[in-house]
């Protein structure tokens, strides 16, 4: 095939192959099936040039291949040089690498382009990127080397520098447009006779040849079980045949070179080249990036935390010594995710165990540090070996693991509206309503406290990423990517793999789902979420944090403010119609002036309904906030179908699917759970 543009693939039975945007369409039968994960050809010639560290989001020293290898050739006597690159592509507005209408007959040229107006990269995440690369650079300039700083495309840069050049970078597969820029590089260099050496395993907790697995397994815990890992969901115990987590390798000595960049000087001809004195003022090099002045003014008045080597490592020593060995929360709290029950795996929504959004403490916070490279995934899993909370970082991590190899076999279509499980369903789209999400002006005041603080600070836990994306797929029935993209432009932590398998996972695309209409589910799960979080907070201290113009609504009315006869001045109408948090999930009575909230399902029952579970002694109506382990609140159907059972992993088997929770789960895993009760001897009622 002719190498002709910026089109990377990977073959189910080879390593990475290049073709033509043209062509591509040609191959798309033959792409899509494989599960196979890439395996990159080896070095096949050293052309003996200078060596440039080509810095992406591996913004490190310690643990990081790449640099090893460059400073092991320059201790051969070879010019060495250090570079960042801004790629204006992943900072403007741009449609870069995203095409809709995943029909294989159309070229990629001809297709519409997906543009939401959103950046690639904000400010606010862009300031703290500026503050990773400053600290790289002080670090290099400690060691007596530099880091040349530079904004422009890599492959037009690159064409300008001396020929029989080896430049080294890590690679970046769980992104088709970090592949297309390889691509391009490595198209530009060849024209030079240079090369493009690509490293494995710096942002991957385990290193391509370590894997015990040829082809992707099915589920996250069919991969941590290929990877040793006894039960993932309780420990971090692992089999004694299991492969270890390589230890991370420390910072080389040296000796560090200082060298000129190439033909051209590009520190002093101002073409690409930032100097130091600009990289040092943040507002100078924002504008130079190519924001605006106002979008200047919105990030340099917001909160923006150290960024570098350094701050990651003291901030993860800090969480190990504090809150990694804190007994009085007895939950396991990572990076992005919400907690799972301790000594068991989550039954159900079990939104009661979601830790509170107002109380910042157990959290290592380390998904922006990771994000850009700052720390490494092999750092952090071999330093929290030592505290009690190590099984809920490994668990965390093994789901970052996931993500990634998903995004290497999915390709471009983690970027389809139908996604890579190719569902049809009808999508909304309405920049006004949209941008009302955005901004946190939906009428909800738990999913616009979670917006604005998006906004305000590129950060958001877990649970309110996951939260307000339900809310915009499966109340307000809009486009996915809606979501994903502004996700991608404000969030400090921002990961295509983790950004995009999550929204194809909230939106129900990541795989083949029957039926086409969850706003009815969306609904019972809004307002078993506004419940849980009503019991969690409240006196509403989050969401007064956010939405000052609830102030003085009373604690009854601060969740659901339209329940209250006069509306609060000032404050948007609901997206969504006023939704009774107190309508009975058994009868339907709307307005219950009385009744019971299952604390673990987030379900409310009328006294009615509770009074007749104490007299009848109903077994199919167990509380779940007094059930026993394995036992969900049931909401069987008499309809069996197949599908992957949602409790025991198990592909294509018999089963039913709960109306509650929306889950699927197979006819053995139905009967242990309780669902099918009528052959087992009665128990007395918990509510009794």
């Amino acid at each position: 095939m002719i190498t002709t543009s910026l089109f990377a693939f990977w073959r189910p039975t080879r390593g990475r192959d290049m073709g033509c945007v043209q062509c591509s369409e040609g191959l798309a039968e033959f792409l899509q099936p494989f599960k196979r994960l890439p395996e990159l050809p080896g070095l096949e010639h050293d052309p003996g040039g200078p060596v440039v560290c080509w810095f992406r989001n591996d913004l490190r020293l310690a643990d990081n291949p790449c640099v090893e290898r460059a400073i092991a050739l320059a201790a051969t006597g070879r010019a060495c040089t250090f570079i960042h690159i801004f790629d204006p592509r992943f900072i403007d507005r741009s449609a870069y690498g995203r095409v809709t209408d995943p029909s294989f007959r159309l070229s990629i040229a001809q297709r519409k382009p997906v543009h939401f107006g959103n950046r690639k990269c904000g400010a606010i995440r862009a300031r703290f990127w500026i503050r990773c690369v400053q600290a790289l650079a002080e670090e290099l300039e400690a060691l007596g080397s530099e880091l040349v700083v530079l904004h422009g495309r890599p492959e037009e840069i690159f064409a300008e520098y001396q020929q029989h050049a080896l430049v080294i970078c890590q690679e970046e597969p769980v992104s088709p447009e970090q592949c297309d820029v390889e691509s391009a590089v490595e198209k530009s260099l060849a024209a030079q006779g240079s090369i493009l050496r690509r490293e494995w395993g710096s942002m991957s907790l385990y290193r391509r040849e370590d894997l015990p697995l040829a082809d992707k397994p099915g589920s996250y815990s069919g991969l941590a079980s290929a990877l040793g890992f006894q039960d993932v969901w309780t420990s971090a115990d692992l089999t004694a045949d299991a492969k270890q987590v390589t230890r991370p390798r420390p910072r080389p000595k040296g000796p560090w070179p200082k060298a000129p960049f190439g033909k051209a000087d590009f520190r002093t001809t101002g073409r690409w080249y930032i100097s130091r004195e600009v990289l040092r003022e943040e507002a100078a090099t924002l504008s130079a990036l190519g924001f605006s002045n106002e979008e200047l003014s919105a990030a340099l008045t917001s909160s923006c935390p150290e960024g570098g080597e350094k701050v990651a490592q003291k901030q993860l020593e800090e969480w190990c010594r504090t809150a990694g060995n804190d007994t009085s929360v007895a939950r396991m709290e990572a990076s992005w995710d919400l907690p799972v029950a301790k000594g068991s795996r989550s039954q159900g929504p079990d939104v009661m165990e979601w830790k509170n959004l107002s109380e910042g403490v157990g959290w290592t916070q380390t998904s922006k540090h990771l994000a850009l490279g700052c720390i490494s995934p092999r750092q952090l899993f071999w330093r929290t070996r030592s505290v009690q909370k190590h099984p809920g970082v490994v668990h965390r991590l093994i789901w970052r693991e996931w993500h990634r190899l998903n995004a290497i076999v999915w390709g471009r279509r983690l970027f389809w509206l139908q996604g890579p499980g190719r569902v049809e369903r009808p999508w909304k789209q309405d920049p006004d309503i949209a941008q009302a999400w955005k901004d946190g002006r939906t009428g909800v005041p738990y999913i616009d406290a979670c917006m604005r603080e998006l906004k305000a600070t590129g950060w958001l836990a877990y649970k309110g990423r996951k939260t307000a994306g339900a809310f915009l797929v499966h109340n307000l029935g809009f486009d996915w990517r809606i979501g994903a993209f502004w996700y991608e432009e404000v969030l400090m932590d921002y990961d295509c793999a983790m950004n995009y398998g999550n929204w194809t996972t909230i939106a129900r695309v990541d795989r083949g789902y029957a039926g086409n209409d969850f706003t009815d589910v969306g609904h019972k799960d809004l307002k078993a979420k506004l419940r849980a979080e009503y019991a969690n907070d409240p006196e509403g201290k989050y969401i007064r944090q956010w939405v000052p113009e609830l102030q003085n609504v009373s604690k009854e009315f601060l969740h659901w403010p339209w329940l209250e006869k006069k509306a609060p001045e000032g404050y948007a109408s609901s997206l969504v119609g006023e939704l009774d948090p107190f309508e009975c999930d058994e009868c339907g009575i709307k307005r219950a002036s009385g009744g019971t909230l299952d604390s673990k399902a987030g379900m409310w029952y009328c006294e009615t309904c509770v009074a007749k579970w104490k007299c009848e002694q109903d077994q199919k109506k167990l509380l779940g906030n007094l059930r026993q382990k394995g036992c969900r609140f049931p909401g069987y159907t008499e309809q069996e179908k197949s599908g992957d059972c949602a409790e025991c992993k198990e592909l294509g088997v018999q089963g039913f699917v709960d109306r509650f929770d929306a889950q699927f789960y197979c006819s053995k895993c139905w009967q242990q759970a309780g669902f099918a009760r009528s052959e087992q001897p009665a128990r007395p009622c918990p509510a009794a």
